[in-house]
């Protein structure tokens, strides 16, 4: 077995990335490379929006798997959890030769180890939040680097944000508890509920998951690093460091977590947020008209605005403004004065007030993520858009907050759902999710290459029928390419059309949007 930790720091290193072009894994890249890796790698020929990132910045990487692309000269290859070390050529190839092999998720926790970092988790909102956190962080103009599950616009369409090593923020994922391989020093934990079912019992046990994520939190007064001593020189302008675990008061779940923490860890600060907590995250007077959401938050005088849509988007908003300033707090301003301690007065209040522009300006210029409500345009007075909501919760409060955002929009919905053990397991859910939309399209539920399909029976059928008993416009079109027909005929001027789900039905927006656009439609 390899010990990684003489890998660490990485500069200099010479490392191999398998599967290159996932967005993940071409952030973890990137950030490798400019913490002063050799970065190359490898992925299939299929082409991705990543391959022009990957372009633009130098990476060199081969189109395809073949056991020629590794030689003996790689000192840490890095797969994507999609490749496994049994089936994939490079993979093989790398165990033949001994290489030192992470996954993704062990890449990310080790890079964390080595810098103090932010872990933004949730069953939803984790991508958008991570997003927000950046935006702001970019705005105060502090030296961190931000890694995100997904393309943000904020961020030239890439997932990462580099500005500086002195903190990371990074998204991390419950999903077979891949977060414990993460070493956080705050925590933003947003939504706590039941979701992959493939994988996790029920409630309790993915609430296990995120009470050790909580717990991993370091002793108050010390970082969550291999050795603060050794790195001590590379991370300069740090105050006190204190474990903090940021949590949505108004999520059950996230809640429960919260108060579970403060009697089994009392050492670790609670900052909760949202309409249901007090103090300086609480959010009040949200409002939602002609595009712009508004909101007050209790540490900031005057209102705040954001250009996405829904409740949701402004608790992660919340979340994001809370972990910004308190990584704010810990890290020097560029004369070399702590923030921390800079005035009187509650330190973090001092913040909120001093950076309040900053943020105010960061939130209205924030334009979203790639699939969390992205807009693809308007086109002959139809508004076309695309969201990754694939839970029951993030399917119901995203058309809830479309319904108040575009008033007067007829809402149609294409939705694709993912995985048919969710399906199976929350079809009471799922079936009285779709209430605002005006229409509802089903395709055939999008499966995982880790369950047996026929062990669910007709799930396609059944799943339409619930939702149908329901809901008064419900369609089925088995593949979302049979639907352009009947929604060629059906949209009209003055529609909302969004594509939803963790599928591949986003394909059906993009070819309807272009369909209007060339005039077809008129």
């Amino acid at each position: 077995m390899h010990e990684f930790e003489t890998l660490f720091p990485i500069t200099g290193k010479k490392v191999y990335f398998v599967g290159i072009k996932g967005s993940g894994m071409s952030a973890l890249a990137e950030l490798f490379q400019k913490a002063g890796a050799i970065v190359s790698g490898s992925d299939t020929e299929e082409t991705f929006y990543t391959d022009a990132i990957l372009q633009q910045l130098g990476i060199e990487y081969k189109e395809g798997f073949k056991e020629s692309n590794l030689d003996d000269d790689y000192q840490l290859v890095i797969h994507s959890s999609a490749y496994n070390r049994g089936t994939n050529p490079d993979l093989k190839e790398a165990v033949k030769r001994n290489l030192p092999i992470m996954e993704y998720t062990q890449a990310l926790g080790a890079y964390s180890q080595n810098i103090p970092s932010c872990g933004i988790a949730g069953v939803h909102g984790k991508t958008t939040t991570t997003g927000i956190t950046g935006t702001l962080l970019k705005e105060m103009g502090l030296p961190v680097s931000v890694l995100a599950g997904s393309a943000i616009s904020n961020f030239d369409g890439k997932s990462t944000f580099v500005s500086g090593a002195d903190f990371f923020v990074a998204e991390t994922c419950e999903y077979k508890r891949h977060f414990l391989s993460f070493c956080p020093d705050i925590i933003i934990v947003t939504s706590i509920e039941p979701d992959h079912l493939d994988y996790f019992k029920d409630f309790n046990d993915i609430f296990s998951a995120f009470l050790s994520y909580a717990e991993k939190l370091p002793d108050s007064g010390t970082f969550c690093m291999a050795s603060a001593d050794e790195y001590e020189g590379q991370v300069t302008g740090l105050g006190s460091p204190s474990a903090i675990l940021i949590y949505c008061k108004d999520d059950k779940g996230a809640n429960l977590l919260g108060e579970t923490i403060a009697v089994r860890r009392p050492d670790i600060k609670l900052v909760p947020y949202g309409a249901e907590a007090d103090g300086l995250f609480k959010v009040t007077d949200i409002t939602q008209m002609d595009g712009v959401t508004k909101f007050k938050l209790g540490g900031i005088a005057g209102e705040l605005a954001i250009r996405i849509p829904g409740k949701h988007n402004v608790l992660n908003s919340a979340a994001a403004i809370a972990a910004s300033v308190y990584i704010n707090s810990l890290l020097a301003d560029s004369s070399g004065a702590e923030y921390s301690k800079a005035s009187n007065g509650d330190p973090i209040e001092n913040i909120l007030k001093r950076e309040a522009a900053k943020i105010a300006s960061g939130l209205e210029k924030f334009k979203g993520s790639k699939r969390r409500s992205e807009l693809l345009g308007t086109i002959h007075g139809i508004t076309f858009m695309d969201d990754y909501a694939h839970h029951p919760t993030a399917i119901e409060t995203t058309l809830a907050g479309l319904r108040s955002f575009f008033p007067g929009k007829r809402i149609i919905v294409d939705f694709m759902s993912h995985t048919y053990s969710r399906t199976a397991a929350l079809m009471e859910e799922f079936a009285v999710s779709f209430g605002n939309a005006d229409i509802v399209v089903i395709n055939k539920i999008y499966a995982s290459a880790r369950e047996k399909t026929s062990d669910f029976g007709d799930l396609n059928r059944d799943f339409f029928r619930k939702i149908a008993d329901n809901h008064d416009k419900v369609f089925y079109y088995h593949e979302p390419d049979d639907a352009m027909e009947f929604l060629k005929k059906e949209l009209k001027k003055g529609d909302l059309f969004v594509t939803m789900g963790a599928g591949d039905n986003w394909k059906l927006g993009v070819k309807l949007y272009d369909y209007f656009k060339q005039g077809w439609g008129l």
